[in-house]
């Protein structure tokens, strides 16, 4: 990381720690009052002072029954061995228990969903649920049935959001095997993992470039067709980038609110001063 940039990046922290340090953690009423307002009504069951004057408070759910937990703290900030003071912070288990309790309430039915299929789960991955099954095929049967079944217990769309992940092979460690797409709640029909990317890059097309745009198709080239300047491109670790001009590149093409078709890459660009980045685009000539 260039001197600059480490230089910004500290200075931003500060900022957040000096904003934030002037206040202190929530207590139990507060937290009491943001999970009603959250989650709907709930039922003290106890409340623990932490030294750092945080409060545990943990609650009932009062519409499904179960207990939750919701609680703040202070969190220390330190950079290269030094403290910089600490800032006041919250955590909310509500969505995770929530998940880990329906499971409970349709057991039988998931082991059902399991033994028909041939898949297994991961109990570890709550809020989201991550199947693992050697059938593409049989794993989308049981994605899509297993979202039917927890959309049943989703009162009052509590449990929008909560992903039920599919990844395919022949390991038994679904870790080792290839992700398949997922079924996002309160939606029970599965994305394959395309249709999820090419989501993602609409939505940043939305986003970074025109709002009205409309998606039209996605070709495939090689880096040097689109002119970039390789040294701009943003190497993010772990991730696929262009790193010579043949190397391959998806352009996502979208006509414009103004009638007239720009592209979206599959990788991010610097700008000039090297002080941000976006996905790399050929919109600003056609506007």
């Amino acid at each position: 990381m260039s001197v600059k940039k480490r230089s910004l990046l500290l200075g931003c922290l500060l900022l957040a720690v000096l904003l934030g340090g002037c206040g202190k953690a929530k207590g139990a009423g507060g937290l009491v009052s943001q999970a009603q307002k959250e989650h709907g009504p709930c039922t003290v069951v106890s409340e623990t002072q932490g030294s750092d004057g945080g409060w545990e408070v943990v609650l009932y759910d009062e519409l499904q029954g179960f207990e939750y937990e919701v609680s703040s703290y202070m969190d220390d900030f330190s950079l290269d061995g030094s403290s910089f003071g600490s800032f006041p912070g919250q955590h909310d288990s509500f969505k995770q228990r929530l998940i880990e309790h329906v499971c409970t309430q349709h057991r039988q039915e998931m082991d059902d969903i399991s033994a028909a299929y041939g898949v297994s789960y991961d109990p570890e991955m709550y809020p989201d649920i991550v199947i693992n099954a050697s059938s593409l095929a049989d794993g989308r049967l049981a994605a899509a049935e297993l979202a039917r079944t927890l959309q049943t217990d989703n009162l009052y769309n509590r449990m929008d959001g909560v992903m039920i992940r599919l990844y395919v092979g022949q390991n038994s460690e679904w870790v080792m095997n290839d992700y398949a797409g997922s079924v996002t709640l309160p939606d029970t029909t599965m994305k394959t993992a395309d249709e999820e990317e090419l989501e993602y890059f609409i939505e940043r097309a939305h986003m970074e470039t025109d709002r009205g745009a409309v998606y039209l198709r996605t070709e495939y080239g090689s880096f040097k067709d689109t002119g970039a300047d390789i040294t701009r491109v943003n190497s993010v670790m772990g991730t696929a980038y262009p790193e010579t001009d043949m190397a391959p590149v998806r352009f996502f093409y979208f006509r414009a609110s103004n009638g007239k078709e720009y592209y979206l890459c599959d990788f991010t660009y610097y700008d000039e001063s090297f002080s941000d980045y976006s996905w790399y685009t050929n919109y600003d000539s056609i506007k």
